[in-house]
């Protein structure tokens, strides 16, 4: 008498676990892209939506505050941004600051000639 009623549940859910692996994993996509900037400081990651997965290839940019914004991967923000976080997480792992050769080199470099004629 139980046989019947535990037979159509276990047929019941073999069918809702089969649907389900069909469907795959939900996967949140971009649907659209924005013209949205925020100061890269907000910005703590992304990852790049590809278009074979997604309707759009978009690059997704988590915000500090736990938003995201989906931009367009050839706009010059979004390819700043992307630097700026990439020295970041290279700064995380230990990597090195490396200057630019900007004004800072320039006032070392002064330093140490100032240096060298001290000691002539």
């Amino acid at each position: 008498m139980w046989s019947h009623p535990c037979a159509v549940f276990l047929c019941v859910a073999t069918a809702i676990a089969c649907v389900s692996s069909l469907t795959g994993p939900s996967l949140s996509c971009c649907l659209s892209v924005s013209e949205t900037k925020t100061h890269p400081k907000n910005i703590v990651d992304y990852t790049i939506q590809p278009d074979s997965l997604c309707p759009i290839k978009a690059i997704v940019f988590q915000m500090r505050a736990g938003g995201t914004i989906c931009s367009a991967p050839g706009s010059a923000w979004a390819v700043r941004v992307m630097k700026k976080v990439d020295r970041k997480k290279k700064m995380k792992r230990g990597g090195r600051k490396v200057s630019r050769g900007g004004e800072g080199c320039q006032k070392k470099k002064r330093r140490q000639g100032r240096r060298e004629e001290r000691e002539d």
